[in-house]
């Protein structure tokens, strides 16, 4: 049986940025950290906001931040998934919302449990990872729909076929969109 702290190592809270949205991430971590969250956090950090050249990173100032809050910074490109444009959906927040997919590719962890960044942890996070995979909450706050799900809270497990099936049904143009 294995202690808390050896499961630790094996699962990892996630977040996911434009590199113009660096704050939001800083006050959701500092949140959970001043009400006992103790788990690595890393975030994933993508190159989308309007004025980005390829090779923009934070501010020297965020990954200061982010060093004190024990931010783990994982640089990554916006993944495009083909035949997805939604026209009520602007391309970037489109974007990013696929590139919750890169979860998958994080093999080297058991589970992963993925906060949206821009909520308020009222409470202690370290009990979801007692939370089994894969989970996530019923959507009921936003217009969009995927299987039912919303994206902002996941807990899952990275394997690689899992996200090629993914990406196999994104690119058959078939809409998951429900209005």
């Amino acid at each position: 049986v294995s202690s808390r702290s050896e499961m630790k190592e094996t699962i990892a809270f996630y977040g996911l940025i434009t590199t113009d949205y660096w704050m939001i991430a800083a006050t959701f971590v500092w949140a959970a950290r001043s009400r006992g969250f103790s788990y690595p956090f890393h975030l994933i950090v993508l190159n989308n906001n309007n004025n980005a050249k390829p090779g923009d990173r934070l501010s020297a100032e965020a990954e200061r931040i982010f060093a004190k809050l024990s931010i783990v910074v994982e640089y990554e490109t916006p993944l495009h998934v083909p035949n997805t444009v939604h026209p009520r959906d602007d391309e970037r927040s489109f974007v990013v919302s696929w590139s919750k997919l890169l979860l998958w590719n994080k093999t080297q962890f058991r589970k992963i449990i993925y906060l949206d960044v821009d909520a308020m942890p009222l409470s202690n996070l370290n009990e979801l990872a007692d939370i089994p995979a894969f989970s996530s909450v019923p959507n009921g706050c936003t217009e969009a729909h995927l299987y039912g799900i919303t994206g902002g809270f996941l807990v899952l497990e990275p394997n690689l076929s899992d996200l090629e099936g993914i990406m196999q049904v994104a690119a058959l143009n078939v809409s998951t969109w429900r209005y």
